[in-house]
């Protein structure tokens, strides 16, 4: 893609846009495994970039016409939620043998996604909440913890649920 050819993107910030800073990552995929590209938006957020292309589109942009009218929507994703596939895999869980604990540059290693990398900064801060954590003198080591993701996963049920409660109520209103 030449420089000066202009794309439309929606994207989900609650700060100055002006201040849109795009940073681009490819990482697996969490469901499928294949490569997928994310965005990294102004608010520090992951979100999960898509395309999309109707037939027949362009857009007008400023003072000319984009005639590739292709549309690329980014939506926020909870990191938790990409990197939970890769401490399943690490893990290494055999039977009743719980698995491996791993250090945090074990679980941003990961071979052809160097991306995986500016996640550091949230996984340290996040990863307690679905893995149980060893500290190692200066050194901390994690592993994947079945009933903290159940728990982690019921919470964001039940987020969804409420707002989805509280978006009904307000229509009615």
């Amino acid at each position: 893609m030449a420089a000066s050819e202009a794309r439309v993107l929606i994207t989900h910030c609650d700060e100055d846009t002006s201040a849109f800073q795009r940073h681009f990552l490819h990482l697996r995929n969490p469901v499928s495994g294949k490569q997928a590209c994310y965005v990294v938006g102004c608010d520090g957020r992951l979100q999960e970039l898509n395309w999309s292309k109707q037939r027949h589109t362009a857009w007008f942009i400023e003072n000319s016409v984009c005639a590739d009218g292709s549309l690329y929507l980014a939506t926020p994703v909870d990191p938790l939620f990409v990197i939970l596939p890769i401490l399943e895999q690490l893990r290494m869980k055999k039977g009743d043998d719980m698995g491996k604990f791993r250090s945090l540059d074990d679980i941003v290693s990961v071979d052809g996604y160097p991306g995986y990398e500016c996640l550091r900064p949230y996984l340290q801060r996040s990863l307690g909440i679905i893995c149980e954590s060893r500290e190692v003198g200066e050194d901390m080591f994690y592993r994947l913890d079945d009933s903290k993701v159940l728990a982690w996963l019921l919470c964001k049920v039940i987020a969804l649920l409420h707002k989805q409660c509280i978006d009904e109520s307000t229509i009615k209103e």
